[in-house]
């Protein structure tokens, strides 16, 4: 069955509208889309050839499928790597609450006392433990994603055709 560009606008708010409809006449696209918007014009929907590369069509594309939990059993999950990230990911957090507490220790005291230079090093100090545990807790990140190229790429080597 042919398909439909309706181009309008919708009967309540009168914001244009693009709607493609599945029909067999363009009197019929119109009828199925008439009672929610103002028709504008409908316009058949043309397939396109798939493109040429070489000469030839391309090829077909094809679908990834991960490959069954048993296999990945095969291959290591690097503990010393898994358990150096989670301590990182641990202590990043920490750093990263001890940070938020020294900001708001700071932004307080700047609203309570006159010691500005108190203050000041205290929301500096604290704005540093946010960063810092913000970047401790990227290398636990960026630990476990080596963890995982190091996986597939054994994976990959030990299940070539």
């Amino acid at each position: 069955m042919p398909m439909w560009d309706v181009f309008g606008a919708d009967r309540d708010t009168g914001k244009p509208l693009k709607q493609l409809v599945e029909a067999d006449t363009e009197e019929h696209a119109m009828r199925l889309v008439g009672r929610s918007m103002l028709i504008e014009k409908v316009q058949r929907v043309e397939e396109a050839e798939p493109p040429l590369v070489g000469g030839r069509p391309p090829p077909a594309a094809h679908e990834y499928h991960r490959p069954p939990a048993a296999m990945w059993g095969q291959v290591s999950n690097y503990p010393a790597i898994t358990s150096g990230a989670s301590l990182l990911k641990f202590f990043g957090s920490i750093a990263m609450l001890f940070g938020s507490l020294g900001l708001l220790t700071g932004v307080a005291a700047l609203f309570s006392t006159t010691d500005r230079e108190y203050s000041a090093s205290l929301i500096l100090g604290g704005l540093g433990g946010i960063l810092y545990g913000v970047l401790v807790r990227f290398v636990g990140d960026l630990g476990e994603a080596v963890r995982d190229i190091a996986r597939a790429s054994t994976y990959i080597a030990n299940h070539q055709k």
